[in-house]
């Protein structure tokens, strides 16, 4: 198999299209064919500076959408051909890699792999402020200064079917 691999910290220039030996999933892990990998900012602060789980050399990427190939012992609700999507994984920009099952999340026949990818850590980051950092309920004003990205796009989604404004 193949992966988007870093050998050093560094601009574009350090990640390289790898061949490497196919994962095997240990206890508890399940074995996941990539088919769309998301893209964050976190992922060029993972290459230019590195961070927790991130010492080069290292595969890229921590976010994606795919089907279960195999399954390591112990695995439960899961099974061969499921369409799964997870959020902070290292390594997800590889074609074959083994999450943990409790990262995993099956996804929707109605949900595309590119919108499952999109979605999970942006999708979850906005959650997270609509719901936790501060219940947004009808009648609340947000300002939020970058509507543009994922996470502004999805917050102020989330406000709007709160009913904030």
């Amino acid at each position: 198999m193949h992966a988007i691999r870093m050998d050093r910290h560094g601009g574009p220039e350090v990640m390289n299209w790898t061949a490497i030996p196919d994962p095997v999933p240990g206890k508890g892990e399940v074995l996941v064919r990539l088919s769309v990998a998301g893209v964050n900012f976190m992922d060029i602060g993972a290459r230019t500076a590195g961070g927790p789980g991130w010492a080069a050399p290292a595969i890229l990427g921590a976010e994606g959408t795919g089907r279960v190939t195999a399954l390591g012992a112990g695995v439960e609700g899961f099974a061969p051909g499921d369409r799964v999507a997870w959020f902070y994984h290292p390594g997800s920009y590889a074609e074959l890699l083994c999450i943990p099952q409790e990262s995993l999340v099956k996804v929707p026949d109605e949900v595309s792999d590119e919108t499952a990818a999109a979605v999970m850590m942006q999708g979850l980051t906005a959650n997270h402020l609509t719901t936790e950092t501060y219940p947004v309920g009808p009648g609340d004003t947000a300002v939020v200064h970058a509507a543009a990205g994922g996470v502004g796009l999805l917050l102020t989604q989330m406000i709007k079917a709160r009913g904030g404004r």
